[in-house]
């Protein structure tokens, strides 16, 4: 399972309100995502769990959402309020879905901050 996007930007200071589209391996073939739960992080390092988290974006708190379920669309809400403050340089977006049926699958995509300044 894989995630369209190959490297993310993140840009400080900037409401997050960007799709994600969960893939089969072909890279193509949408995953249906019907009844999932969805947890996105922000880690240091990828499958680290010793490593900072910079961000969590879930279902539950709203920050995340499943918008297509059936094409494997997941749409970010992420307010300014929250990646004005981040420092990291790179990173990684830990994906994990938990389908129904108790099946959890992760995914790792790298990503960067492009900073805000203010002169």
């Amino acid at each position: 399972m894989a995630a369209k996007l190959k490297k993310l930007e993140l840009k400080q200071g900037t409401k997050l309100d960007f799709p994600i589209y969960i893939v089969a391996g072909d890279e193509v073939t949408p995953i249906n995502i019907t009844g999932c739960s969805i947890k996105i992080q922000i880690r240091t390092k990828p499958a680290d769990y010793k490593t900072y988290i910079h961000a969590e974006f879930s279902t539950t708190n709203g920050k995340c959402s499943i918008s297509d379920a059936v094409n494997g669309k997941i749409l970010l809400n992420v307010p300014v309020s929250e990646t004005r403050d981040w420092k990291f340089n790179d990173a990684y977006f830990e994906i994990e879905i938990t389908f129904p049926t108790g099946h959890v699958v992760k995914k790792y995509i790298p990503c960067f901050l492009t900073r805000e300044y203010v002169r």
